[in-house]
């Protein structure tokens, strides 16, 4: 009831929500749904654990979260492949992948020093 609350008073536009391991909390799914809010519902899965034979209420956690509106973001294919076998349909599913690409090649020490404003002699 308090995060019902909070989200009907914040007025979001997303609703993203993160977790840790490899399921979604229907339990903030149903809290959005009783907010009354219209904002798109997002989880965001960081981790793939393999599933196993007493996940099965944390799969029904993934169905719900999206029964009740709900996509999903893996941080990687791995995650992504892991909540596609937890409950999430792939038409639910997006893989935004974490951190910059590295670059093609980097900075000689003293042009990067340069660059950066900072004394060569250190």
């Amino acid at each position: 009831v308090h995060l019902a609350r909070l989200l009907r008073d914040a007025a979001p536009d997303v609703v993203d929500f993160h977790y840790g391991g490899n399921h979604a909390s229907a339990f903030d799914a149903f809290a959005f749904r009783l907010s009354g809010r219209r904002a798109r519902l997002v989880a965001t899965i960081h981790h793939p654990d393999p599933w196993r034979p007493c996940d099965a209420g944390r799969i029904l956690a993934n169905r719900l979260f999206h029964r009740l509106g709900g996509i999903a973001f893996a941080s990687s294919e791995a995650t992504r492949s892991v909540l596609a076998a937890g409950g999430f349909p792939e038409s639910a599913l997006h893989t935004c992948h974490l951190g910059a690409p590295a670059p093609e090649r980097l900075p000689e020490r003293a042009a990067a020093r340069r660059s950066l404003g900072l004394d060569q002699n250190l």
